[in-house]
């Protein structure tokens, strides 16, 4: 038992999870399959019984309907006078009938039990049918039947024949009932299998299942157990590496690894106690080391302080020669600046001159087109004037004609009927002459306005000419100062120069001084410099062994600490 349980913790988590995967893909397959086949059963079944028994019993049905139509129309032939429509249905029912007897022989041959059904149909209605060519015959000739014939013989074989295909039917319709138990147990048994599986697949899934989570739950329950001993400090727990699964493999690298965390924490406890002896020693040396560089820091701080009071000197010697090299460069720089600038605005006023020039002469042709739209507006307005007059001619003209077709239409009046013709010239004439008038008025008004906007034109011609002219005016002024300005700017120009030749010789002589009291300062700050580095190292090195004395201080404080840290974990 104890075997079974170590072999079922050692059961591999991904390769259960893989058969739980091929068991589910297998019942599905399986479910699949028993249900494709059972369908393909059914579908053959259904297929017989639609294709081969339901059209039989149609047929079937279709014989037993013939033969009730032929035994009517028999009895009618018996009991009626002769009835060719009657003999002529008769013998169409009876070649029907002996058609689907026929085809039903033809299907029937594989079948003994339903063959001989057949049979025993055809048998019968051969017999009936033998009695219908005399009885016929005798009933064309005007005879009449015998009871015993029509009646009892005919009817015995009609009966037969009923009976014959009531069989036929019973044995169709119990294939059909046959075929549909089939179907039916096919579907049940389909049923039943399909569950068999899922219910098999289903347990075999369950106990794997039960079985993988169960493991896991112990495995990890034992895990976490091991892991919190760890966690309080006993680093020499160990896990369960036996294991065949990926917790075997996770043990053995937690194994490995508080191997190394032991052997890491028994090398910082050995080196701990080394450090913490060597940290003890070096304070007692660092101590005595401090004094005797205090002593030297004393004695060379005494030279230094020489040392940087004639560098002091010298530096500011320096820096006031400085100040006066930096003044005479910004100077060079402000004058060589106003030098650029005056040569830039000299440029400007030249082009700005240029610039004015074409104005004024555009200006000028400005004033000059204005000149000579104010000429051809008055012409215009003394042109509007003289087609006022001669719209006011056409006025008069066409009063003067409204006159005479009046007189016109009165003397047609007077003439009666000869000057009816007349009349009607005049009145047209004199709607002419309304006509010229209204247009005339129409003119005459269009003219004034036309006139009035041109004295409004001409006005703001002239004003613009006014305009222009002062504009001119203000031009020429500016050039005017503009050329004072290039003059001014072409005496500022030379002086510029001298003073900015005066100021680089005053840089030369300055440099010379400049390099003189530098070389002074430099040796002197050499000295200072070399008396402060060596005061500075003093100090560095004190300060340096103070934060000796106190890092070894800490460092026998950490190593303790360290020491004490590693007794809490248990390595043996």
């Amino acid at each position: 038992m104890k075997a079974f349980m170590m072999r079922l913790r050692g059961i591999k988590i991904v390769q259960s999870i893989v058969i739980v995967w091929i068991v589910a893909l297998i019942s599905v397959f399986l479910v699949a399959n028993k249900g494709s086949l059972n369908t393909v059963s059914l579908y053959e079944t259904i297929n017989e019984i639609n294709t081969t028994i339901i059209p039989k019993l149609k047929s079937w049905g279709d014989v037993n309907s013939d033969v009730g139509l032929v035994r009517n129309n028999v009895t009618k032939i018996i009991d009626r006078d002769y009835d060719q429509g009657l003999v002529d249905e008769v013998y169409e029912r009876s070649k029907k009938i002996e058609n689907i007897i026929a085809h039903n022989l033809e299907l029937a041959q594989n079948n003994p039990e339903e063959l001989k059904l057949v049979q025993n149909v055809e048998s019968s209605y051969q017999n009936f049918y033998s009695y219908l060519p005399s009885l016929i015959e005798a009933r064309k000739s005007g005879q009449m039947i015998e009871k015993q014939l029509g009646y009892v013989e005919m009817g015995k074989a009609g009966t037969e024949l009923s009976q014959t295909i009531s069989a036929i039917v019973d044995y169709q319709e119990r294939i059909a009932n046959e075929k549909g138990q089939q179907s039916e147990i096919i579907y049940n048994d389909g049923i039943t299998a399909a569950a068999v599986i899922f219910v098999i697949c289903l347990i075999i899934l369950s106990v794997i299942s039960i079985v993988v989570i169960s493991v896991i739950r112990r495995s990890i329950r034992n895990l976490t157990s091991k892991l919190k001993a760890v966690e309080e400090g006993s680093i020499n727990e160990r896990f369960d590496d036996t294991l065949k699964n990926e917790f075997g493999t996770i043990h053995q690298s937690l194994n490995k690894t508080l191997d190394g965390i032991a052997n890491v924490l028994k090398m910082i406890e050995r080196d701990s106690v080394r450090l913490t002896t060597q940290a003890q020693s070096l304070s007692s040396s660092s101590g005595i080391m401090n004094t005797t560089v205090g002593e030297v820091s004393t004695a060379i701080q005494g030279v230094s302080q020489g040392s940087t009071n004639q560098a002091e000197e010298l530096m500011y010697m320096n820096e006031s020669f400085h100040a006066l090299s930096h003044r005479l460069e910004d100077i060079t720089e402000s004058v060589k600046t106003v030098d650029q600038a005056t040569q830039k605005i000299g440029d400007k006023a030249e082009s700005s001159s240029t610039e004015l020039n074409g104005l004024v002469m555009s200006v000028l042709g400005i004033e000059n087109s204005f000149s000579d739209t104010r000429s051809k507006i008055d012409s215009l307005i003394s042109s509007i004037g003289r087609v006022a007059e001669s719209a006011r001619f056409i006025s008069d003209i066409s009063k003067q004609t409204n006159l005479l077709s009046l007189n016109a239409s009165i003397e047609a009046s007077r003439a009666g009927e000869a000057g009816r013709g007349f009349a009607v010239v005049a009145s047209e004439i004199r709607n002419l002459a309304d006509q010229s008038r209204s247009s005339s008025q129409g003119i005459d008004e269009l003219l004034q306005e036309i006139n009035q906007e041109m004295e409004l034109v001409s006005e703001t011609a002239e004003s613009t000419g006014k305009i222009l002219a002062e504009q001119s005016a203000v031009v020429m002024t500016t050039m005017e100062s503009m050329s004072d300005i290039i003059q001014s700017i072409q005496l500022i120009l030379p002086q510029i120069d001298g003073i900015s030749t005066s100021i680089s010789a005053l840089n030369e002589h300055k440099n010379n001084i400049l390099l003189t009291v530098e070389s002074t300062s430099a040796v002197s700050e050499e000295n200072s410099a070399s008396a402060e580095e060596i005061s500075a190292s003093t100090i560095e090195l004190v300060s340096s062994y103070n934060e000796i004395t106190k890092s070894i201080h800490e460092l026998d404080q950490v190593s303790k600490e360290m020491i004490q840290a590693v007794k809490r974990f248990k390595l043996e």
